[in-house]
Parts: structure tokens; sequence; C-alpha cells
């Protein structure tokens, strides 16, 4: 899991914690900011935002498009409902975490 130290980490490398995700509770949705990550290191990859969107792809009831690798693309929360799909997704966060660091 992601604790307080590493999310410190990340703001001092220049990113903003909180302009990954965005939660719409009223919608249910989770929104993927790739829109601001073409824009940071390491992801002004395209490769890299790639691996990321296929990382978040490969848990159950997700589908991001590709199409929107620059945009702003949401899923529904209720996939993560399922313990391994709570799981898999922090396990998509942590590498996050780790790409960010290791820049």
């Amino acid at each position: 899991m992601l604790d307080d130290g590493e999310l410190v980490e990340m703001n001092e490398c220049g990113y903003d914690t909180e302009a990954l995700l965005q939660g719409y509770l009223p919608r249910h949705r989770i929104e993927i900011i790739f829109q601001w990550l073409k824009n940071r290191r390491p992801f002004v990859s395209e490769a890299k935002r790639d691996e990321l969107l296929r990382r978040f792809n490969e848990i159950t009831e997700i589908d991001l498009p590709a199409s929107r690798i620059t945009g702003r693309p949401s899923f529904p929360l209720y996939p993560l409902n399922d313990e391994a799909a709570l799981k898999q997704f922090f396990e998509v966060l942590e590498w996050f975490v780790q790409e960010v660091k290791a820049t």
C-alpha cells in the first residue's frame, strides 16, 4: 500500500498526487487524468501512458479506451467492490508511484 511518505516524495518531484485520479462519488466514477500526465515525466512518453492504461484495463470490468490516452477517461466504482480488483487497482497505483520516484 502507498504510505504518506511516498505521497510526500511524489509532491517533492512536482506531482500533485490528487491530479492522477479524480473521484466523482455522485456519479460513482473514477477519472484518470492522462491529460495532466502527458506533461509530467515519465508519462510524457506515450509508451508509459499506454502501460498505465493497459494496467488499469487488466482490472476486471475496467475498459478505458486507447483513444483517450491524452484525455480524461473514467470508469465506474463498482468493479472495485471485488477484493481482487481492488488489490489490482492499488497495485497499479503503487506501480505509478514507483515510476514517478524512478525519474
